[in-house]
């Protein structure tokens, strides 16, 4: 017996009882969203999908400000490198991450509400996944 499959092709999507494609880039973007709400194991299909913890962890470090600049930037390589060997588990190869682009809010507004700020950790850094697209390596390639 051929067991048949009902699984969509990336980058389509159901919405609203509706089979929605959109371009490559942003099926990408949505991707990374949810892999950023996602804890790191709680998906089966691949255990590595998820980095919610790993980006609490970078805006705990950041906030505390314990790190270096470029143990920081180590830090954030280790991650993008994750995210992309994530995305090629999934044998989606047509766009990695490039850079990590993090957004704390200034020194002046941390040093006038330090206490307020610091209980509000995970309203105030923003994370900004920056892709760029990959030369393909052969015609014919998927999603």
């Amino acid at each position: 017996m051929i067991e048949k499959s009902l699984a969509i092709r990336f980058p389509l999507r159901l919405e609203r009882a509706q089979l929605v494609k959109e371009d490559a880039r942003s099926a990408y973007a949505r991707l990374l969203v949810l892999m950023a709400q996602t804890e790191r194991g709680s998906w089966h299909a691949s255990p590595e999908f998820g980095i919610r913890e790993r980006l609490e962890e970078l805006q705990r470090v950041i906030t505390r400000d314990t790190e270096t600049e470029e143990q920081r930037a180590r830090r954030c390589d280790a991650l993008i490198a994750d995210v992309n060997a994530s995305l090629l588990e999934l044998g989606l190869d047509r766009y990695c991450v490039d850079r990590l682009e993090l957004h704390l809010p200034s020194r002046d507004t941390q040093g006038r509400a330090r206490a307020q700020w610091a209980s509000h950790l995970f309203d105030d850094l923003s994370a900004v996944f920056v892709l760029r697209p990959v030369a393909p390596a052969m015609p014919g390639r998927q999603a």
